[in-house]
């Protein structure tokens, strides 16, 4: 079974419609949450769907909420994905 990747806000929608050309299974943030959803509610839904999340924001496994919802929750997370996003769009 392939992963389903979750693209968060902060990689904008151009991203995750790159990769689901490429034959990825991507959702997007603004198709599951409001914009102005906490990490912490947003990391439990994402692992209980069982979804990896791609993000920028690599300030999320240093603080300590957002740390304590991804062992919490086991959720998949792949941060600062800055050279993926220039090779899957240019």
């Amino acid at each position: 079974m392939s992963p389903v990747f979750f693209c968060d806000r902060n990689l904008g929608k151009g991203f995750g419609q790159k990769l689901r050309e490429l034959g990825l299974a991507v959702e997007l943030h603004d198709d599951h949450f409001a914009p102005d959803v906490s990490d912490e509610d947003l990391l439990r839904v994402v692992a209980s769907r069982g979804w990896v999340v791609l993000t920028l924001d690599k300030r999320m496994r240093y603080r300590q909420e957002e740390k304590a919802a991804i062992l919490r929750y086991r959720a998949g997370v792949i941060w600062s994905c800055k050279e993926l996003c220039v090779r899957v769009c240019v």
